[in-house]
């Protein structure tokens, strides 16, 4: 998932977010967008609840994986 550190990015500097931000800045099909945020909620990565803007759900494993060289 190409887009995955750079939606991560944008929620962590930006904060939450609505889907139709996010679909606007990646500049792909709503179909891709809403593919990718199912995919990164699934992962735990991105809280996605109906209605509502969408936002980062930071695991310890996440912090890990995203932010590597952050410790």
């Amino acid at each position: 998932m190409a887009f995955t550190p750079y939606i991560n990015k944008t929620l962590l500097s930006l904060g939450d977010q609505r889907r139709d931000d996010i679909h606007a800045r990646l500049g792909v099909s709503e179909r891709t967008t809403h593919s990718l945020l199912s995919q990164m909620c699934r992962e735990g990565l991105i809280t996605l609840e109906r209605r509502q803007p969408v936002s980062l759900k930071l695991s310890r494993h996440s912090i890990d994986f995203l932010f590597p060289s952050l410790w």
